[in-house]
């Protein structure tokens, strides 16, 4: 059963609580816990979720900063972009009712000149679809390639030629080809095209520098995105933060259904043991007497602490957390492939200027790539226009893969972020910036990372699975592979309960 485009039911349909099933007791208030919990719930199962932390949402959570003469100011903890590929991910939001979503056609304009803008050229169709299939959809991609700005008509026709030829490879490197650096080489990009288009599409969607980051994923990106019908690629922004848009809407609905979501309830360990049939309400149902299953230890040491009995779980946590978790039911060779992942840090710089500045235009652009034709453009990577808030105009400046940004220090950091402002996109010095660092935002997109798909774990531990972007196998760390992997670990769980 699934929330998405592809569904056959009403997406209102909602089966009844099954009462007598013990709850899928879900370790994880993110992005793919709560769309695993939405799944299951809505095929009447019964869920339990858990989150240690005071808020859910994850890595991708509102959080009010402080700002001037405000009582603070409510975004993300760190700027997110939504593409039209992101099906999963729009079709929950939409199903929850989540409103104030712009989207438009992918515009991809920078500080040197360049701008490649698709337009449609047919009514919307899935952003599934393959190019080639519709002659119209094919001619969007075509025409945003010829007509691009910034490029000589050299440049382009190889950019057209690069992704015809990956399109007739099945979007697969060539043999020997592991990361976008050799596949620079073996394709033979020009440095412009290196530069202005293809390295901010690879740290900006990969997090990880092109030396390191996998050419297979870079090419499913471009096939999922430049590969698909038009509406694949559009940019779509939200008009509200991520906690109101999906976070909040997804909480409500499930304390409606009777599956509130538990926070401040850190799992503290997982062991076998035989199930003793627990009571309780709907916060405390368990599974009924007799039969081996799963003890969760949850609670503060000495506080608090309490045992919860399940028969499947769902670790919608950090791969190192869930690893700690099991690390006594399950040997340590298994579980080192949660262990193996490099993590790689992101900043968002909050800017913001009073609604009455005088030396403000008119309009903001929605989306704009920090990149000009100069040997180092400074730290971030792009520029989002968020819109007005409390009397303020504010944006967000990303900085993709940000430790040698950090390392500089926050005043060297917000000094050279302004001077972006003022030489790059022609701005008034922004009059209050908030730095967010989200240490461990992505793991780093290797062709070597481990494959820990969300049924991993079963041969060893039936009835337990992962959900997490990293189990999303072949894709980068994105919000779309968090909710599909939420959906999938659902459906593991939904095919064993039938």
């Amino acid at each position: 059963m699934r929330i998405d485009g592809t569904s056959e039911a009403s997406l209102r349909n909602v089966a009844a609580l099954r009462d007598d099933m013990p709850p899928v007791v879900i370790v994880g208030a993110g992005w793919a816990g709560l769309s695993a919990a939405l799944h299951l719930r809505r095929a009447g199962v019964p869920v339990q979720v858990l989150e240690a932390a005071p808020q859910a949402g994850g890595r991708a959570r509102s959080q009010t900063l402080p700002w001037p003469d405000t009582d603070g100011i409510v975004l993300d903890n760190g700027q997110h972009l939504l593409l039209g590929a992101y099906r999963d991910t729009l079709a929950l939001v939409d199903w929850l009712g989540g409103q104030g979503m712009q989207r438009l056609p992918m515009h991809w304009e920078n500080a040197a000149g360049l701008r490649l803008t698709r337009r449609r050229h047919a009514p919307i169709v899935s952003g599934d679809a393959p190019v080639g299939l519709n002659p119209a959809e094919s001619l969007s991609l075509l025409t945003a390639l010829l007509s691009a700005r910034g490029l000589t008509l050299g440049q382009r026709l190889h950019l057209l030629r690069t992704l015809a030829l990956a399109r007739l490879s099945g979007w697969h490197p060539p043999m020997g080809v592991r990361t976008v650096a050799d596949w620079y080489a073996r394709t033979h990009q020009p440095p412009v095209l290196v530069r202005q288009l293809w390295d901010p599409l690879v740290v900006s969607a990969m997090n990880t520098p092109p030396e390191l980051a996998s050419a297979q994923v870079f090419l499913r990106v471009l096939r999922d995105s430049l590969g698909r019908a038009p509406a694949a690629s559009d940019f779509v922004l939200a008009g509200q933060d991520l906690g109101a848009l999906f976070v909040d809407p997804a909480l409500a609905w499930l304390k409606e259904q009777g599956c509130p979501v538990q926070l401040r309830t850190p799992v503290r360990e997982i062991r076998v043991g035989r199930l003793g049939g627990m009571s309780g309400g709907p916060e405390t149902r368990t599974a009924p007497p007799g039969g081996v299953g799963y003890l969760l230890r949850t609670g503060s040491a000495g506080q608090d602490e309490r045992t919860l009995e399940a028969r499947h779980v769902i670790l919608a946590c950090p791969p190192p957390t869930s690893a700690r978790l099991l690390a006594n039911i399950a040997p340590a060779s298994f579980l080192a492939p949660l262990n193996g992942f490099g993590w790689r840090p992101i900043t968002t710089a909050y800017v913001g200027w009073r609604a009455s500045h005088h030396d403000l235009p008119a309009r903001l652009p929605a989306v704009f790539s920090l990149v000009d034709d100069q040997a180092d453009s400074g730290p971030a990577h792009w520029f989002f226009d968020r819109g007005e808030q409390a009397g303020w105009r504010l944006g967000a400046m990303v900085i993709s893969d940000s430790e040698a940004a950090q390392a500089e220090g926050e005043a060297a950091l917000q000094v050279a972020l302004q001077r972006q402002l003022s030489e790059l996109m022609k701005l008034p010095p922004a009059e209050h910036m908030v730095l967010i660092h989200e240490k461990r935002a992505t793991f780093a997109c290797t062709d070597d990372r481990p494959t820990v798909p969300p049924g991993y774990l079963l041969p060893q531990l039936p009835g337990v699975v992962l959900a997490g972007d990293y189990s999303y196998g072949g894709y980068p760390a994105t919000l779309e592979g968090a909710v599909r992997s939420g959906r999938m670990a659902a459906e593991i769980l939904l095919d064993d309960l039938s």
